[in-house]
């Protein structure tokens, strides 16, 4: 139905019209789900040329368009490119949302995601430890979400191999996932996983069998 609506708007309507701009997005995403990258970009890109003539008025908009190609990049395996594209809405939120908004959280989770990615330890924990000083002002600290932020940091100090730093926040996060959730849920099984992998790895060190350097 998206293409018969683009159809019949290019007849009525001028074609940097904003209504195009919505059409030519949800077209971008129907080829995401498809997996079609090159096509969902392209039609990000066309909803985006759109809403940049209205910066203030669309910048969420914009803001959204710029971290779901940051994604595909992401998926794809080209992670600079989406880094650089995560960082670009990272900066357009910065200019118009305040500091502590739950959107620049989540943008700079997906910096930090990459980054790991990339095995840039330090600059993940960065990222992660930004995106969670502003979840803690969004959530009770019993939260879901906060344990997963907490398991996230715990993952890049134990990549850092700092196990002592990876095991304070894996049981941190443990602790919520406990309390709050079934123990068959997916996420406490998850999190005993990365305490057990922490512990064989801690007793493999002792015993020197693994390089630490």
């Amino acid at each position: 139905w998206l293409s018969k609506s683009l159809d019949i708007s290019l007849r009525t309507l001028q074609p940097n019209d904003m209504f195009f701009a919505r059409i030519y997005y949800g077209m971008g995403h129907a080829y995401n789900q498809k997996d079609d990258s090159k096509s969902a970009i392209e039609y990000y890109d066309k909803a985006l040329i759109i809403w940049k003539q209205s910066v203030d008025d669309n910048y969420l908009n914009i803001a959204e368009c710029i971290n779901n190609i940051g994604i595909i990049y992401k998926h794809d395996k080209d992670y600079l490119i989406a880094l650089d594209y995560f960082k670009k809405t990272l900066n357009i939120l910065e200019k118009y949302v305040t500091n502590d908004d739950f959107d620049i959280s989540k943008a700079h989770c997906n910096i930090a995601s990459t980054y790991r990615t990339l095995e840039e330890y330090d600059l993940a924990l960065e990222h992660y430890q930004l995106s969670f000083k502003i979840l803690e002002k969004h959530y009770l600290s019993d939260h879901p979400n906060i344990a997963k932020a907490l398991g996230n940091i715990g993952i890049v100090y134990a990549l850092k191999r700092d196990e002592d730093q990876a095991l304070s926040y894996y049981e941190r996060a443990a602790d919520i996932y406990r309390n709050t959730l079934p123990p068959t849920h997916i996420n406490n099984i998850k999190i005993d996983q990365l305490i057990r992998n922490l512990s064989s790895l801690h007793r493999k060190v002792s015993f020197g069998t693994i390089d630490t350097r």
